[in-house]
């Protein structure tokens, strides 16, 4: 019988796939600075996929702006801090033909 006593005891899925929480960091040397507050994604595969969007901004505004990009990576952390996977802004960016 099931919790209320009516019909078979069944262990049901949520009706939506759960999220975790990724935090994303910047890396400038020895520096860590949290970027944001956290953001919820499906997986990890899904949050590596957005730091390099977020990689690709950053240098391209940076670009644009004539400044230097005074970073070196996007730490992909938990909620525990967990250093999870690492972006390098210098993998993201289109080699040069030169």
């Amino acid at each position: 019988m099931g919790s209320l006593g009516v019909g078979p005891s069944r262990t049901t899925k949520p009706p939506f796939p759960t999220m975790t929480i990724f935090h994303m960091h910047i890396r400038a040397g020895s520096e860590l600075v949290r970027y944001g507050c956290g953001t919820e994604y499906p997986n990890l595969t899904h949050a590596h996929a957005v730091a390099i969007e977020l990689a690709r901004e950053l240098a391209a505004d940076a670009v644009r702006s004539g400044r230097d990009l005074d970073a070196d990576a996007f730490v992909i952390a938990d909620s525990e801090g967990k250093e999870l996977a690492v972006v390098s802004f210098a993998d993201v960016l289109p080699k040069s033909p030169w």
